[in-house]
Formats: C-alpha cells, structure tokens, sequence
C-alpha cells in the first residue's frame, strides 16, 4: 500500500477563526489594529521618500536627521562669526591707534561675548570637546588675532567661503596690515546682495585698506557710491573727509565734514568725539588748521556729540 502525501495544515487558516472570534469581542485587539490602519500612509514614508532636488534618495528617518545636522551646524556657525569677531574687536582694542576708525573696539565686543556665553551654556560647546574648549577659553583671554583666525578657520569648515567669512578673513589681513589681500578679497564683494550692516562693512573696511595703500582716490570713488544709498552714514562720511584730506582737496573735505556734523547721532554707534580728538592733528596738518578748529568742524551742529 502506497502512502498518500498529506499537505501540511496551514496554521493560518486553523487559527483565523479563532483570531475572528477573540477581535469580535476584545476592543484593545481592535482599537490596535484600528491605529494601525490609519497610520498606513505615515508608515509607508517612513521608506524612501521622492527624490530630491539633486536626484538624491533618503527615507524620512535620513531626512529629519540631515535637516536637524544643518540646523546644528547653522546655529553653530553663527556662535563662531560673534566668537572670530569678538576676538578680533579686542585685538583691535590693544592695537596702538591707527589712520582706521571704522577698526576702533565698537559696543559689539561685548554682544559677541554675550552670544559665546549663550552658546556655552547651551552644552553646544562642550568643556569635554578640546576643539570647543579652545575656542571658549580665547574669549576669555586678552583676544588676539590668532584667536581670531582660528575661529575663522572653524567656520570656514562649515559654511565655507560665505560673505561673511570672507568679510572677516578681510578684517583679519588688514591686523596684519596685508592692505593688499583685503583689497583683493572685498573688491569682489561689492557686487554681492548683502545684509545691510555687512554692505556697509565691506565698503567702510575697504575704503580704510585702499587708502592706507595709498590710494585715496579710488577710496573716494568707492564711499561716494555708497553714500548714494546710504547718506546718513557717519562711517562712510569720515572716511570721505579723510580721503579728500588726503588728496589736500580742502574745499571737499569742508563741505563733507558739514554734511557729518548735520547728520544725526545713531544710539550705541562709535564714539566719535574721542576718534575725531585722536584725528584732529592728522586732519589740521593736510588742512591747514588747527585741532579746536577741526573738533568744533565735525561737532558743529551735534552730529558728533
């Protein structure tokens, strides 16, 4: 007698009715397998998602963690642009004074510091990390333009050649009176669409390395296309007046020191009677005059007080 093979029973089919009957009278069972049901799609994405932009592919899961990394680094980028600025401001501040106003310490030190800090006690800079570390401590040190530079270097590597960090990579080479390579690097920089503090920096600091590279008439050139857009701005206009005194053209140099001095003070700006009192030789010596007769020029009708 031959044997017939049997078909093994399937479990499925000897335990659905048994599942039938326990979810018809287990409301847990089937509240479950309700939410599961209305989650299908959410679910589903968490698979691939549609290309990107770039032709790329990620799932949900790789997505929310590559946008959250930008974030961080973002967010991180911002702390080390204060801390490099900072640290340059006080670099500046010990620097024996200079034909430079516009790189005379400003309030903004202690805001840069401020945003350090903030960072810190975040935990985004941890004592633990050496890299994190380093950069706390040079805020507080005496702040010097290595300090500057290295933090530079950091942003670079994460946000690469942004404006703002060629901006302060231009900062740094005039501390180092290389005029040159600051000219070099904020020419370019004119054409670019810019916040207006950065649009106004780029041409204050390039006037500044053009004319301590002699070359005052391309300096002028320079601020008075900026003063189109911008004609209240006191930076702008000293640097015009010390332009024309460089070139001895006394009659300009008069009518921009009086658009200065009727020009309203900006609250928190730079403290311009103690820069003007530091310039006023330099500017009686090319004009002719004497210091009281400078001061009194700059402050006549309290632009400068």
């Amino acid at each position: 007698m031959t044997d017939t093979p049997r078909a093994t029973p399937d479990p499925a089919r000897r335990s659905g009715p048994k599942l039938a009957r326990h979810l018809s009278r287990c409301v847990p069972c089937r509240g479950s397998l309700d939410a599961l049901a209305a989650q299908a799609n959410v679910l589903a994405v968490l698979g691939e998602l549609p290309p990107r932009a770039d032709g790329r592919r990620e799932t949900l899961v790789e997505r929310t963690l590559r946008v959250t990394a930008d974030e961080g680094r973002e967010v991180l980028a911002d702390y080390l642009y204060h801390l490099a600025r900072a640290c340059l401001e006080v670099a500046v501040s010990g620097q024996s004074r200079t034909r430079d106003p516009v790189l005379h310490p400003s309030p903004g030190v202690a805001r840069c510091t401020s945003m350090v800090r903030k960072l810190e006690a975040r935990g985004s800079l941890g004592k633990q990390d050496p890299q994190g570390n380093q950069l706390l401590n040079a805020v507080d040190g005496p702040g010097s333009i290595k300090q500057a530079e290295a933090s530079l270097e950091v942003l670079k590597s994460l946000e690469g050649p942004s404006a703002r960090a060629r901006f302060l990579s231009a900062r740094c080479a005039m501390f180092r009176e290389d005029h040159g390579r600051a000219i070099a690097i904020l020419t370019p920089m004119l054409e670019l669409t810019v916040p207006g503090w950065l649009w106004l920096g780029i041409r204050w600091h390039l006037m500044c390395a053009l004319l301590r590279s002699g070359r005052a008439a391309e300096a002028l050139h320079v601020g008075q296309q900026a003063l189109k857009s911008r004609p209240d701005d006191h930076t702008l206009l000293y640097n015009l007046a010390t332009a024309h005194a460089t070139l001895g053209d006394v009659r300009k140099f008069d009518q921009v020191v009086g658009l200065f001095a009727a020009t309203p003070s900006v609250a928190g700006g730079q403290d311009w009677p103690s820069i003007i009192a530091l310039d006023a030789e330099w500017f009686a010596a090319r004009t002719h005059r004497d210091k009281e007769q400078i001061v009194r020029a700059f402050a006549h009708h309290g632009g400068a007080r």
